[in-house]
């Protein structure tokens, strides 16, 4: 979910013929006015090409920026976690805090239920009755709300249900956590920082 982008095609281009696109359209390569296009995030290998770390430094550094191009590109060259964690955490605007924000806002803007489901399971609830009872505030979310939230969570890969290893299979016992290590990283932490007030 993270790490997708939306590629707009058209085929009415404004102001005149883009070269190559009529071509495009009759070889039915654009099949469809707009097409989502997942984009994978960067590897550890990537990130510490970029953060000039050491390998077990660099693997810290993809933990906590999920392999975020944008994020890791604000990691100084050689900056160690502390002094990375202390300069964004102190800067309600720093890529490090408003890029969840920004992601979650543009996934579920108008999803209250589903950022309190996937802020209870970032606070460490697994299972389905806990996280039911954290979302709720104190009067647990009805199941049947709960789960179409929870297989949406899973269909745009920000969270994960895991099973027990079972001879029997047991779908009534499985344990969900955030899937992405930079969004797995966010939630404990939005509360360290105020939000920015237009002045």
């Amino acid at each position: 979910m993270a790490s997708q982008a939306l590629i707009q095609f058209s085929s009415k281009p404004q102001g005149g013929e883009i070269p190559g696109l009529k071509e495009m359209i009759s070889s039915n390569q654009l099949r469809h006015p707009a097409s989502m296009l997942r984009i994978e995030p960067l590897n550890p290998a990537e990130v510490q090409d970029m953060t000039g770390l050491n390998a077990i430094d660099a693997i810290d550094a993809w933990l906590i920026t999920g392999g975020f191009p944008q994020i890791a590109a604000s990691w100084v060259k050689g900056e160690s976690r502390i002094s990375f964690l202390a300069r964004s955490l102190s800067d309600p605007l720093s890529p490090l805090l408003v890029r969840a924000e920004l992601t979650l806002l543009g996934e579920f803007s108008q999803s209250t239920q589903t950022r309190a489901v996937l802020e209870a399971i970032g606070a460490g609830e697994r299972t389905f009755s806990l996280i039911a009872r954290e979302a709720g505030g104190g009067k647990p979310i009805a199941s049947g709300t709960l789960a179409p939230v929870l297989a949406t969570l899973i269909d745009k890969k920000v969270i994960a249900a895991d099973q027990p290893l079972s001879t029997v299979p047991d779908t009534r016992n499985k344990r969900y956590r955030i899937a992405d290590p930079y969004l797995r990283f966010w939630p404990p932490r939005r509360q360290m920082v105020r939000p920015v007030r237009p002045s």
